[in-house]
């Protein structure tokens, strides 16, 4: 339906505006409403719906928060015995279906709709509504690629992770006549970090209340209370303060100083035959282990894991990281960015490390500095952003220097996505059981054999080193999403999203 070239007219579109791809190509007059609801629910399976308001049930959207109804874009459709169905705007966005399952108390089956007809019924039923907001979008200055859905999930992720970065202990979100100010506390002072737009507090009130946190209730001033919060495989503990102000509720949360604590091994989502082999890799005195996959995929969660199940006896640990619990064994930290002033070849060399951790460091191009003869004679144990496995290997390779290192050195490459995974067979229910929605490790493990090692050690290109992978035995991140989602662990949409 649309061209290259309009596609990119799109994309530059949604970088100066903050919306989505498909609100962009609306806006541009290329494609209409209807024709991205209907992709939208083909490529999720599910229904697509013209919202009547002739056709709905008046009483079942008046027995709901209309502020709810209009801040997910979402109008219920027909309630039964087992469960009620509803129409998003949005059906990609989980927390607003997991959010509108439990204001409901019932499972939710979604179909899609526009934002334009939702937003009719809406008025028809329930009168027009005086102020229109614009729902937030992303930061209030300048160009910007991060699209704040109406969940509020990942617009609290998002701080709390540049939060942890910094190793900030608080983060104050401070309304003001235009906008929302978004400070931290560092090293006990008060840094503004971002301004938002005043929408986005919203929003935020509504994810701390969905997580079971405090709520200021008619005329109270000040509310308390704590969440637990996912933040990839982990769960973060928050203190979270309500105070009213003349422009907006100030919100304040307090960030453990520990931060997440290691998780073991075999909660990770290892497969039992690759995990023996991890475990066997973990034992030796020298060698190169590598963890890839896009930021947010549980990479450092997983680092940590196999940091805890290090045998460590006599041996000394230089760590290079963001703080954290996690690095509580590391006889040598270094935290980075803030103290990363000499290369870390020369602080491994130079304090006679046996065991190396490197974490967000070697992203990209910086990748290369594990072929160095810093690593000869040393554990090495590095997380990188590269997505596949034999991208980044035919990268270490493609120099000469890199492949007599790599070959010897390389014990295991391990690769892995973060999905939500769900009990029971895959439909498109949303439970409203606090556990029915859980993040969850799919990891690949390539353990090199002889064969591989030897094109390693020629400067083999990618193919041929999948080619050979598979021939030794070894199982693609596909193969893994595809047996989790045949044994109902995953629905079909959330495996895509993790091959995407």
């Amino acid at each position: 339906m649309v061209t290259p070239e309009q596609i990119e007219a799109g994309l530059l579109r949604q970088r100066a505006t903050g919306r989505r791809i498909g609100e962009s190509l609306v806006e541009m007059g290329v494609v209409s409403e209807e024709d991205i609801g209907w992709a939208l629910a083909r490529q999720l399976g599910i229904p697509f719906v013209d919202v009547s308001p002739g056709t709905l049930d008046h009483d079942l959207i008046r027995g709901l928060p209309e502020g709810l109804l209009r801040r997910l874009q979402a109008v219920p459709l027909v309630r039964s015995e087992t469960g009620l169905s509803a129409a998003f705007a949005d059906p990609t966005d989980d927390e607003a279906v997991l959010e509108f399952s439990r204001a409901t108390g019932i499972p939710v089956q979604v179909a899609a709709a526009t934002p334009t007809t939702i937003a009719r019924a809406l008025d028809q039923v329930l009168g027009p509504r005086a102020e229109r907001r614009e729902p937030p979008r992303g930061p209030a200055t300048g160009a910007y690629d991060v699209v704040w859905e109406r969940s509020g999930n990942t617009f609290l992720l998002f701080h709390l992770s540049e939060a942890l970065k910094t190793g900030a202990t608080e983060i104050h979100f401070m309304p003001r006549a235009e906008d929302l100010r978004v400070c931290q506390r560092v090293d006990g002072e008060i840094v503004v970090t971002a301004v938002e737009p005043l929408a986005a507090l919203d929003v935020l009130l509504a994810r701390l209340e969905a997580l079971g946190g405090p709520a200021l209730r008619d005329h109270d001033p000040c509310a308390r209370g704590r969440v637990e919060c996912p933040l990839g495989m982990d769960r973060l503990s928050l203190d979270v303060s309500l105070l009213a102000q003349r422009d907006g509720v100030t919100v304040s949360i307090a960030i453990p100083a520990s931060g997440p604590a290691p998780v073991p091994l075999e909660t990770l989502g290892f497969d039992p035959v690759d995990l023996a082999s991890v475990r066997t890799a973990l034992g030796a005195s020298a060698g190169l282990i590598l963890v890839g996959g896009p930021p947010g995929s549980g990479g450092t969660t997983t680092l940590a894991g196999l940091v805890e199940a290090l045998p460590m006896s006599g041996r000394r640990l230089l760590v290079v990281a963001k703080p954290a619990a996690q690095w509580a064994r590391a006889d040598l930290f270094v935290e980075v960015p803030r103290n990363l002033q000499a290369p870390w070849t020369d602080i491994a060399v130079g304090h006679g490390a046996d065991v190396v951790v490197l974490d967000g460091i070697l992203n990209g191009e910086a990748v290369e500095a594990l072929a160095s003869g810093a690593t000869r004679g040393r554990l090495v144990l590095a997380r990188t952003d590269w997505t596949d496995t034999f991208d980044l290997l035919d990268h270490l390779v493609s120099r000469p220097r890199g492949r007599a290192p790599i070959a010897s050195g390389l014990l295991l490459a391990i690769q892995q996505r973060l999905v939500w995974a769900a009990p029971g067979p895959a439909s498109h229910h949303v439970h409203t059981a606090a556990s029915a929605r859980q993040p969850s490790g799919i990891i690949e493990v390539l353990i090199p054999g002889d064969g591989l090692r030897s094109h390693l050690r020629a400067g083999a290109a990618a193919e041929r080193l999948r080619q050979l992978a598979a021939a030794e035995g070894f199982h693609d991140l596909a193969h893994h999403v595809r047996r989790r989602c045949e044994a109902g662990e995953i629905d079909p949409a959330e495996a895509a999203r993790a091959l995407a």
